[in-house]
């Protein structure tokens, strides 16, 4: 059986990111908060999968594609949620844990999430900039604490698997305008020695210095009052 998680995948997904940035070029009203975001690269995604799989257990089908699944940190805590993650639903049980007692010939119970996860996996870190000078400093401090998640994620997989699970990383981010690039880049840099993350960035090109995207388009000034 061919595996459905790895690095031909990841480059399909990163391939989708690439149509939505194309997508939101064409409709800059298109993405408006990181919800937004993440429901479209969803949707996307979607395409890319069959409707059900079947799970560890013989007659109970899932799906490859989640949003915001809890994964268990150092000490034990459901504190790690990627925004997007991709599994392979023969590695997932929603009525036991993943893990077999030998010595009581079954499964252990599983967590307080009620479902648990085995096997390879992507995870997918998505950010918005929605801010008319673009990526700031502050922005940057954001990005890294999601590497550094990423990265603590993946040693953690690494670590209790005893090397047998991969999980792949991906983080994105789209910019509303292309401001602020610079500060990106930067960033890119000094996380670039991580090649176990793809890390990739898009913009809106949204252009606030047009006189045209600031100025009433027929000659005179109405008021408008904001339903949110």
């Amino acid at each position: 059986m061919n595996k459905l998680i790895d690095k031909d995948l990841v480059d399909r997904v990163l391939v989708e990111i690439d149509e939505l940035e194309k997508e939101y070029q064409a409709c800059q009203g298109l993405i408006l908060t990181e919800t937004d975001l993440q429901a479209n690269l969803f949707s996307r995604l979607k395409r890319l999968f069959n409707d059900s799989y079947e799970t560890i257990n013989r007659g109970t089908f899932g799906s490859p594609l989640h949003t915001e699944v809890k994964f268990f940190d150092q000490i034990g805590k459901l504190t790690m949620v990627p925004d997007i993650c991709i599994i392979a639903p023969e590695h997932l049980s929603i009525y036991h844990s993943v893990e077999f007692q030998l010595e009581f010939f079954s499964y252990r119970k599983y967590s307080s999430k009620r479902f648990e996860i085995g096997g390879d996996a992507i995870i997918i870190e998505l950010k918005f900039c929605r801010e008319q000078s673009g990526i700031s400093e502050k922005h940057i401090a954001s990005f890294q604490r999601d590497i550094n998640k990423i990265l603590k994620l993946q040693e953690l997989v690494r670590t209790r698997s005893q090397g047998w699970d991969r999980l792949y990383g991906i983080f994105a981010v789209f910019n509303k305008t292309n401001s602020g690039k610079d500060n990106f880049d930067n960033f890119h840099k000094r996380n670039y020695k991580y090649h176990q993350i793809e890390t990739v960035y898009k913009t809106g090109n949204a252009d606030f210095s047009k006189p045209e995207n600031q100025r009433e388009q027929h000659g005179f000034i109405l008021t408008s009052h904001t339903a949110c």
